[in-house]
């Protein structure tokens, strides 16, 4: 799905404010909050999906992927409420690595445009030797075509769209930061795009992005690593999606 061999360069850093989608003036900029924060998909209408992990059974989601690694909930680290999804993944093994949960969000949806949002914790302790993905949405079936947030040592860049688009502002660290993504269905004109803290990082030209059997899931924690990735630990809370953009306020 990383198609490692591909990457692309793009702009020297998060694309200027005047590139952004119009959406993006609403986003808000409230990704630094901790403990205490209100979640930011209370009282909205219109979303698909909306979980801050205060559920012990985490009822909304569905069996952990975990390989070479754990995933859980966790009341040692939250941005807002009282917990969130801790996972991490092993040492290199030669093979890829998961600690992820999956969600079916959005319904084998075959047009129009999808949002999806988290906040991630990525801590400073981590080394990022090659790469490991984040946040993704994609098709249920085989062969789960979708989008993810790739993050490697000094750039995020896109996974999943064939070729690889970078920037290369490296993921902020010790802090709560909001990671979106954002996919326009299309076999020939599609595109998606990555947010980080409201900002546009990285996106597509106009791609096929359109999945045989439509989108379903949405994927968070460690979506997966590359072979050669070490160790990796993130804490992942407020997650939403929907039909129309979220935002991190």
């Amino acid at each position: 799905l990383l198609d490692a061999g591909l990457d692309a360069a793009t702009d020297a850093g998060w694309m200027d404010a005047a590139v952004m989608d119009a959406a993006a003036q609403d986003a808000g900029m409230e990704a630094g909050m901790e403990a205490g924060a209100v979640d930011p998909c209370l009282g909205r209408s219109g979303l698909l999906f909306c979980d801050g992990f205060e559920d012990p059974a985490l009822a909304s989601w569905g069996a952990p992927v975990a390989t070479n690694g754990s995933v859980e909930r966790s009341t040692s680290r939250q941005r807002s409420g009282t917990a969130s999804l801790h996972a991490a993944t092993g040492a290199a093994n030669g093979a890829s690595s998961a600690a992820r949960y999956q969600a079916q969000v959005f319904g084998h949806i075959k047009k129009g445009e999808l949002w999806a949002r988290a906040f991630y914790y990525l801590p400073s302790s981590v080394v990022i030797d090659t790469f490991f993905a984040t946040l993704r949405a994609a098709e249920l079936e085989p062969p789960s075509f979708g989008c993810s947030l790739v993050v490697r040592a000094g750039n995020v860049e896109l996974g999943g769209v064939t070729t690889r688009f970078t920037t290369s502002s490296p993921f902020p660290r010790d802090q709560w930061t909001c990671v979106e993504l954002h996919i326009v269905i299309d076999a020939n004109a599609g595109v998606c795009e990555a947010y980080v803290d409201g900002m546009i990082a990285t996106q597509s030209p106009m791609v096929d992005t359109l999945p045989a059997m439509g989108y379903t899931t949405l994927d968070v924690g460690i979506q997966q690593t590359d072979t050669a990735q070490g160790p990796v630990e993130v804490f992942v809370d407020d997650v939403a999606a929907g039909p129309t953009r979220v935002g991190c306020d």
